[in-house]
């Protein structure tokens, strides 16, 4: 056993009267990842009392960290005290007595409080000492029971008082020595071990514990107590003794079975084997080899130790279904970029997995369901589906009832029956369609705890594959949407025909539900293609069937600004706010106008702008983004290969802009065309170079504008704005109020 050293945390405990045990404190920030990839829900076979130390990479399952609370016992304490006083006062009154009170106005309060005095008439001494304890608490609660301060007060921290300490140890240790009420006298008891503690009189703690541990019963208050002894037993290096006392405070109190687990620190193998040696019987050991299992990440080596202790025991679910919650994240089962497993755990361990089918077949364990259910699935992640299917469903016929364990089992039938599958024939189809069905359902189901996505996403790839290998790619994309789908013509025209067929059988039916892509998803698509054609009428024509007609643009398609400034176009005031449809219309009245003859310099050099913008790098990228191609899609590496060459290509920008150039008249006009067609040659060395070893190169656009427009305006303007041109052009930088 590999040596841990102590990690630094703090005593923290709550309300004077309520309050004995050990909480881990930590920083609590921004929620973390709860696990990695799975599709084996911890929840559906393991006691919820055991949920945080389900598998996750937070400290603990779903909650990270065990923030120190005031309010831990709170309740418990209540209604200790009204058991106490027969139900007699009300659990509002005892809540303000307990811990609203305070040491000089408790009497007062207590007299106020109609059942309080109701009880005090008829029981006058035990309310007369229970006003006693309550107020010497209140009053050693500052010392005794310090407040933990955040890590950023640390400096604000009181220091600690030996000598008022001890005179409140000495006064309870008298009081116990009195009191003959059982009820106060175990409070009294936990509040002279905690005092100890407290004075850092460690051995005290331990003595007087030990000397009147047996005269309590186990409860609350008992467990509380016995954590300050097992602290105590830490200070000074009992580690044996200590993580004894842990375990039985972890297996007989839930409140403080976190606290418990995170002070459990065995350090060797011979201070484990003594704490062993402390056992009173089978059933402790088995605790606390589960929390070794739990606590060091060694589930099968502690289900294997308590499996020999006692078949039987329950203590091996909880370590059972960490290990195969593991085994998920070392399988290749799930096996592609869209699942995020946990680090740490790289090669299943098959070796293992023999072991569990030993126990599975062995049946003597109390849960032999889950023993095959796990083995089954760790042979499913293993892609051995027969073995798998056959201990699955000996599983399935003696599961628990509950609708999470029935669903959880179902959910590995399903993965099993399509595994056990070399093809998608009609037959498997309509056997399948139930159990499809039933995932899709999954995502509104009221069983938050299942962890479906993960396998239902696997499940539809798997088909989606079987039907690609099968020649079936229309029915592959229902199931799989793949952009590279979209490349082929005839592919889209086939699914948009599947997609509108009115007589589809029930389980085609199920395809047109699932599928990401609509009818209409499909014409837009196809509008869009047409319009990078410069198949104008057919964009429009299909632009008009869709809804995304009425898409507006953020800036206006046909500007060219020297800079591209996609906020800068999107944020300045638009005179005609273009829709999708609206910009098509305007696009072939201009190519109109250009083939008329009509006003070409202009009109060609708009049209240009508008195809250059509907480039990735241009202003009106919002024209191509649909559900096909994809949205918001701020970086070139981001566009899917599918369309990168559709929505990075230049070719009619420029050749707009050439039409354009051979209409121009004046020298301010050819300049203007000519930096035109340096960005759009600039553009595709970027893309060539990938990763260019310099900023920029000397474009022939640059050379041309510089050689031959360098007297006109629009030169000046460009040296303004083109820091790049501007430094090629050797002028020197402006000064930041001339840019």
């Amino acid at each position: 056993m590999r040596k841990i050293f102590l990690k630094e945390w703090l005593l923290a405990f709550g309300s004077i009267v309520t309050i004995g045990g050990i909480a881990a404190w930590a920083c609590a920030g921004d929620p973390l990842p709860e696990y990695g990839v799975s599709a084996f829900a911890p929840e559906a076979f393991v006691d919820s009392s055991y949920s945080p130390f389900f598998l996750s990479e937070q400290n603990y399952y779903q909650i990270n960290y065990d923030v120190p609370a005031e309010n831990r016992f709170r309740q418990e304490n209540i209604t200790e005290w009204n058991q106490y006083t027969g139900n007699k006062v009300s659990r509002q009154a005892l809540e303000r007595l307990l811990y609203t009170a305070t040491p000089d106005n408790l009497d007062s309060l207590a007299s106020r409080e109609p059942d309080w005095a109701k009880w005090q008439s008829v029981e006058k001494d035990r309310a007369k000492k229970s006003l006693e304890y309550l107020r010497l608490a209140k009053r050693s609660e500052q010392y005794t029971n310090p407040p933990v301060a955040d890590w950023w007060d640390q400096e604000k921290k009181p220091a600690f008082d030996s000598t008022t300490v001890t005179s409140f140890r000495n006064a309870w240790v008298k009081l116990l020595e009195t009191e003959k009420d059982p009820f106060l006298q175990e409070r009294c008891f936990f509040q002279v071990v905690r005092a100890c503690f407290f004075q850092r009189d460690y051995p005290g703690a331990l003595r007087y514990y030990q000397k009147r541990a047996t005269d309590f019963h186990e409860g609350s208050l008992y467990y509380r107590t016995m954590s300050y002894a097992a602290g105590a037993a830490y200070k000074q290096k009992d580690f044996a003794l200590s993580n004894y006392l842990y375990s039985r405070v972890f297996e007989g109190s839930m409140t403080l079975r976190i606290p418990a687990h995170y002070s459990f620190h065995p350090q060797e193998e011979s201070d484990w084997n003594k704490t062993l040696s402390l056992c009173r019987n089978a059933r402790e050991k088995t605790v606390l080899w589960q929390m070794l299992g739990i606590f060091y990440g060694d589930e099968y080596r502690s289900m294997r130790e308590i499996y020999s202790l006692d078949p039987k025991s329950p203590k091996t679910d909880i370590l059972l279904v960490r290990w195969i919650n593991k085994f998920e994240q070392a399988s290749k089962y799930f096996s592609t970029d869209d699942y995020r497993t946990m680090e740490g755990f790289d090669i299943p361990d098959s070796t293992r997995l023999k072991g569990i089918r030993q126990i599975a077949d062995a049946g003597n364990t109390a849960s032999p369901w889950l023993w095959q259910l796990v083995y089954g699935y760790g042979e499913l992640l293993s892609h051995k589906p027969a073995l798998a299917k056959t201990y699955i469903d000996r599983a399935a016929s003696r599961a628990p009832a509950t609708p999470l364990a029935q669903a959880q089992v179902r959910l590995l039938q399903v993965a099993v029956t399509l595994d056990n599958a070399a093809a998608i024939t009609p037959q498997l189809e309509q056997q399948l369609l139930p159990q499809l069905k039933w995932l899709l359902s999954l995502q509104n189901s009221d069983l938050p705890s299942l962890r479906f996505e993960d396998l239902q996403l696997t499940i539809r790839r798997k088909i989606a594959g079987l039907y690609k290998r099968q020649g079936i790619p229309t029915k592959a994309e229902c199931f799989n949407h793949e952009p590279a789908f979209f490349k082929d013509s005839v592919f889209v025209n086939n699914l948009e025909q599947f997609l509108n067929n009115p007589k589809a059988n029930n389980y085609e039916a199920f395809c047109k539900i699932i599928s990401s892509v609509s009818p209409e998803m499909i014409r837009e698509y196809k509008a869009i293609l047409a319009t990078y054609r410069n198949d104008l009428p057919r964009a429009m024509s299909l632009m008009q069937t869709v809804e995304a007609k009425e898409t507006f643009l953020y800036g206006n398609p046909f500007n060219g600004r020297i800079n591209d400034c996609h906020d800068c176009d999107h944020q300045a005031k638009q005179k005609i706010s273009y829709s999708k449809a609206g910009f098509l219309a305007a696009l072939q009245e201009m190519e109109k106008q250009v083939s008329a003859g009509n006003d070409v310099f202009n009109n060609a050099r708009l049209i240009g702008n508008a195809f250059y913008n509907i480039t990735h790098f241009g202003n009106a990228r919002k024209f191509y983004e649909c559900r096909i191609i994809g949205q918001d899609i701020y970086v070139v590496e981001g566009i899917d290969s599918a369309y990168f060459a559709t929505l990075t290509e230049m070719g009619y920008a420029e050749k707009y802009y050439r039409l354009a150039m051979e209409a121009a008249n004046t020298p301010e006009q050819k300049a203007q065309i000519t930096f035109l067609l340096a960005k759009c040659e600039r553009n595709r060395w970027f893309l060539q170079e990938k990763e260019p070893p310099v900023d920029f190169i000397a474009w022939k656009g640059f050379r041309d504008l510089k050689e031959k427009y360098a007297n006109t305006r629009y030169y000046q303007e460009v040296l303004r704005e083109c820091g790049w041109f501007r430094t090629w052009a050797g002028k020197p930088p402006l000064a930041s109020g001339n840019r």
